[in-house]
């Protein structure tokens, strides 16, 4: 069950996120957006099964996007989330068949009822509509409906193992509620857009084509289900009843592992648990995806799943430093933390992830309070709230976060002589290159700093921006070229940078004010 957090405030968005249970509320997957913009992006583009939404955001409120959702059909259930007991507003939400409306601030585990009743619904419906389609789609869908009933097998706390046995059967499956099971999980981490550039089915094909030829060797037959954009599940059987070693599966998974990167270029782990009958099912699901949330350092590998709860690693430590930072050096603070971080890695899990996420932030507001700063100046773009709200997912993100906070107070921090040596630096590479094209990261390859670095501080300490001041100099240039020289106005464009002589005469006009032209007959030109 996925759910979409929607409001423009961080703090809300955040408070609800970490605030619900989300795992009482039966919810797998949580989404979140600032803005309805950023709403009907994400409800054009994936599955969501229930919307928690505001009312009252700037530009496009939330009544807006639950019309927008009831004018395109999409099968979503919408939370109304509101600071204002309107009666104009609630009658609205309900006219537009909003599933609740909640006045804030609600308690979380109110949310979190709301959440279990529009959850019992949505799937009161799917039951509905899969059972009167199941005849007619048996045999022509039969991929479709086993994925079908394998997803609601994982997602129930009481499963129906005997309706699935029976359409095992029905398919000519070998798999009763007696028979010993494996669970196989292959996830994948994305590299460089490959992930992405697979097709959903096509993927899934290949990746159940290598593992049938592996495990058929052994007597072992695999039924697989796409469960997530990255995740495939995989369900391993023997027809003669036959149990597998951890041993040979280890073996036969290394191999896949080994196809997967020589010849897709796609890093993976693989998680698998014990044998199990068909009942035990959604336990064993929901200890793999405990481990896999515990791989926040996204290892490639061969896990079998370990007894318990599948999280053998070590309590992350008690850490001191989270509320005493802020006066010292921010450079060397975040170097310390990335060191720390580098150090702990691999011994975090997911819990202990977000403890270093909760103490990197408090010493990153640390920071900000003792620099007059606040979050929102840090993280002023849409994707930057979102990387500060996330980064406890890996510890990857971690670093990401980590490098941008670091990146951000160099340059705020940077002395004015430092400012003034960099500026100097990008007028001299400017001027040294002006017959060229210069690009950003053309200067930025030249004087060492990022491209995005440049163009703030150029803007910061010149009032004017790169590409401005770029054409402007070069301007400048030509209008000196013009009144002094006799070389020919094409000659002059081309040592400028512009090959096109049309089009130079079109940007000196808008920038001196006057074309080329003009500006010769004003001057007689001295011989060169």
């Amino acid at each position: 069950m996925t759910v979409l957090i929607v409001d423009d405030q961080i703090n809300v968005v955040s408070g609800i996120y970490f605030g619900v249970n989300w795992e009482r509320a039966g919810v797998t997957k949580v989404l979140k957006a600032y803005t309805v913009s950023d709403a009907k992006e994400i409800l054009s583009t994936q599955i969501v099964d229930i919307v928690l939404c505001d009312i009252e955001m700037p530009v496009e409120n939330g009544l807006m996007l639950l019309r927008w959702i009831r004018k395109t059909h999409l099968q979503t259930e919408c939370i109304i989330l509101t600071s204002h007991a309107d009666f104009l507003y609630a009658k609205e939400a309900m006219q537009l068949q909003s599933f609740d409306y909640i006045l804030q601030p609600a308690r979380y585990e109110e949310l979190e009822n709301s959440l279990l009743k529009a959850r019992e619904k949505i799937l009161q419906k799917r039951a509905s509509s899969t059972l009167s389609s199941y005849g007619q789609l048996l045999f022509e869908e039969r991929g479709h409906v086993l994925q079908a009933l394998l997803r609601e097998i994982f997602h129930s706390k009481t499963p129906d193992t005997a309706k699935l046995a029976s359409y095992f059967d029905k398919f000519g499956i070998p798999i009763t509620r007696e028979t010993p099971t494996h669970i196989i999980m292959i996830k994948f981490f994305e590299s460089e857009g490959r992930l992405r550039s697979w097709k959903e089915d096509l993927l899934l094909y290949a990746v159940c084509n290598i593992l049938s030829e592996l495990f058929e060797a052994c007597d072992e037959s695999v039924l697989a289900i796409r469960f997530t954009a990255d995740e495939i599940i995989f369900l391993l059987y023997s027809p003669n009843g036959s149990k597998p070693s951890d041993e040979l599966l280890c073996s036969q998974l290394r191999q896949f592992q080994s196809s997967m990167t020589r010849y897709f270029e796609l890093k993976t782990a693989c998680y698998f648990s014990a044998d199990i009958m068909l009942n035990q099912l959604p336990e064993q699901l929901r200890k793999i995806r405990r481990a896999i949330q515990n791989n926040v350092a996204q290892n490639s590998g061969i896990f079998p799943l370990a007894e318990g709860n599948g999280n053998p690693r070590a309590p992350y430590p008690n850490e001191e430093w989270a509320g005493s930072l802020g006066t010292e050096n921010p450079k060397q603070i975040f170097r310390n933390l990335r060191s720390r971080l580098d150090e702990l890695e691999d011994r975090l899990d997911a819990e202990g992830l977000k403890r270093f996420y909760h103490d990197f932030m408090q010493a990153l507001s640390n920071i900000a309070d003792a620099n007059s700063l606040t979050l929102s100046d840090i993280f002023d773009k849409p994707d930057l709230r979102e990387l500060s709200l996330s980064a406890y997912r890996s510890v990857e993100e971690m670093r990401g976060l980590i490098d941008y906070a670091k990146q951000f107070f160099e340059a705020h921090l940077a002395s004015v002589s430092d400012r003034k040596r960099q500026i100097n630096k990008i007028v001299q590479y400017i001027r040294s290159h002006i017959s060229e094209d210069i690009r950003r990261s053309d200067i930025s390859n030249a004087v060492y700093l990022s491209p995005n670095y440049i163009s703030r501080l150029f803007h910061s300490e010149m009032n004017i921006s790169l590409k401005d001041y770029i054409l402007t100099e070069k301007m400048n240039l030509a209008r000196s070229l013009l009144q002094t020289t006799g070389l020919p106005i094409s000659v002059i464009a081309v040592k400028v940078g512009y090959t096109n002589f049309s089009y130079f005469s079109q940007v000196y006009k808008r920038v001196i004010g006057n074309s080329p032209v003009a500006e010769r007959c004003k001057d007689t030109p001295v011989s060169s």
